[in-house]
């Protein structure tokens, strides 16, 4: 099994190399917010965030399950490929000693999204889709989120000001975390200081 080092060790010093992201996960389409870094190396900076929600190793069971939420569009599952990769690079990785498990589902309506997270009982959900993903679905994934005491990540910033809790902005030289405390705060989610010190806040 593969531990991550802390997360100052881990963003100090980055070059383009991982970022991953468990919970939900939101991803739309290509777009600068992102275009400095590849999304499967985007993967392991949100997988070494998750490991500082203290509440995590309460909520989650043998594994961590992360489901990857896109709406068929072509760019939508071109990310949701790219972000099943970077995870998939991760197997053996454990995250407050559980391993990372992942499954990707397509979802065109809120009623989908409930089914999906009904279905394979995650506790990430990682949802890449197209712009018209935030006005459709992404209702439907916070209700999912709040309910179920799940932990949303997304690679657009936008996103999390729209409700996401966790974000990473990879459009520098080094990725910046993005934190929505008040949803993670609605559903049970307690990222610890040493994360947010590090991330620009969403209040």
């Amino acid at each position: 099994m593969r531990h991550f080092p802390t997360m100052w060790a881990a963003l100090r010093g980055w070059r383009p190399a991982i970022v991953a992201t468990a919970v939900v996960l939101v991803c739309v389409a290509a777009g600068a917010a992102r275009a400095a870094m590849p999304v499967q190396k985007l993967a392991a900076v949100v997988v070494r965030a998750l490991a500082y929600d203290r509440s995590l190793k309460a909520r989650v069971g043998p594994r961590l399950d992360v489901l990857v939420l896109h709406d068929g569009s072509p760019a939508s599952a071109r990310t949701a490929a790219e972000v099943l990769e970077g995870l998939n690079a991760l197997r053996g990785v454990v995250v407050q000693g559980a391993p990372l498990q992942a499954s990707v589902v397509v979802v065109t309506d809120g009623a989908g999204v409930s089914a999906a997270v009904a279905a394979t009982g995650p506790d990430v959900v990682w949802v890449c889709g197209s712009p018209t993903f935030q006005g459709l679905l992404l209702p439907s994934v916070l209700l999912e989120a709040r309910a179920r005491h799940l932990t949303t990540v997304t690679l657009e910033p936008a996103l999390v000001e729209a409700g996401i809790m966790l974000g990473v902005d990879g459009s520098g030289d080094k990725p910046k975390m993005v934190v929505n405390l008040v949803e993670a705060r609605a559903a049970g989610v307690d990222f610890a200081a040493d994360l947010l010190k590090l991330a620009r806040i969403i209040r």
